[in-house]
């Protein structure tokens, strides 16, 4: 009953009125400044490690993440660790998503809204200074409640750590959100969403010199006042506008086993098999050259075989038998 209250509560704080307006302009221009920085940041490597504390999803562990994002492509590998298995996948051009977990038997081919249903972790990277949530579907504009606060936003300056930023608030009828935000670079130091009693996360972001992404970034979660979710974030490499080669937001950067099914879960069909560069109707030989041909064709490579044997079986039994003649 309890995570049914919540679920509750969380569908309609995420889904409602889009056609809001905020009154002060001034939060109009602050949200759209964050989101405008944000976008820029359309074609990235993205390199960072999750420190995880009694989380109820991961427990306690670190993670190393590698993410590259190009528009609306996206590559997201999850390193194994010890208590983690490891997760590589993409969104390609097409925006079908190819999701693998090491060790599992096959690729998972999916839309995205079938991905969110399944939990898969291919968010985009930008989101994180708003939010520890890795929904794969939700956007930048999203999470800034830009599209879907049903009340009325406000501005107004406040000190936070000894520094003074914009604070906007805004509120629909079961939560509250705050953003401060810094301007003129439009980087946002703290999120809260607040739903009484039911929701509470904070996303706290440090900067370093004029960077535009934060170098950490500390998030926690409380649902009906307990701490569920504990996440620091260390951000180790950054690199803006990089260079991608053709087949990287492919099938194959995923660097698959020889043979691996890739099952398109829309229809619940197997659709190929990977031969080391593209998908195959059939298993390929271990020098990936070569298809193992179906049955049938071993089937006629027996008949000849045996129809030699007979035919050199006539041949000896001939000579054979002139002898004794």
């Amino acid at each position: 009953m309890k995570n049914f209250k919540i679920f509750i509560v969380l569908s309609i704080i995420t889904n409602c009125n889009v056609n809001s307006v905020f009154s002060d302009t001034k939060s109009v221009v602050l949200l759209q400044g964050v989101e405008a920085r944000l976008s820029k940041l359309d074609n990235l490597n993205i390199e960072f490690d999750t420190i995880y504390k009694d989380d109820i999803d991961y427990g306690n562990m670190i993670l190393t993440t590698k993410a590259s994002l190009s528009g609306e492509k996206r590559f997201f590998h999850e390193l194994p660790t010890k208590n983690f298995v490891g997760h590589i996948g993409i969104i390609d051009k097409n925006k079908d998503v190819y999701s693998f977990r090491y060790g599992q038997s096959d690729v998972v081919l999916t839309d995205i809204p079938m991905a969110f249903t399944r939990a898969m972790v291919l968010f985009d990277p930008r989101i994180m200074e708003l939010t520890p949530s890795k929904d794969i579907d939700k956007t930048i504009r999203f999470w800034l409640t830009i599209e879907h606060a049903r009340s009325n936003g406000t501005a107004s300056k406040e000190e936070l750590n000894g520094k003074k930023f914009w604070r906007v608030h805004c509120s629909n009828t079961f939560a509250e959100f705050d953003y401060w935000i810094e301007e003129p670079t439009f980087r946002v130091y703290r999120v809260t969403r607040k739903a009484e009693g039911i929701l509470y996360v904070e996303v706290n972001s440090t900067y370093k010199n004029n960077d535009i992404f934060p170098s950490e970034i500390h998030a926690v979660r409380y649902e009906q006042n307990e701490k569920v979710w504990d996440r620091t974030i260390h951000v180790k490499k950054l690199e803006i506008t990089p260079t991608f080669p053709n087949d990287y937001f492919t099938l194959k950067s995923l660097n698959i086993p020889l043979n691996t099914t890739v099952t398109d879960y829309r229809i619940s069909k197997i659709i190929g098999y990977w031969d080391g560069e593209k998908l195959s109707s059939r298993y390929v030989s271990p020098d990936r050259t070569t298809e193992i041909q179906p049955a049938k064709f071993n089937i006629i490579r027996i008949i000849f075989i045996v129809s030699g044997i007979i035919l050199i079986s006539i041949s000896v039994f001939i000579k054979f038998h002139k002898r004794k003649i």
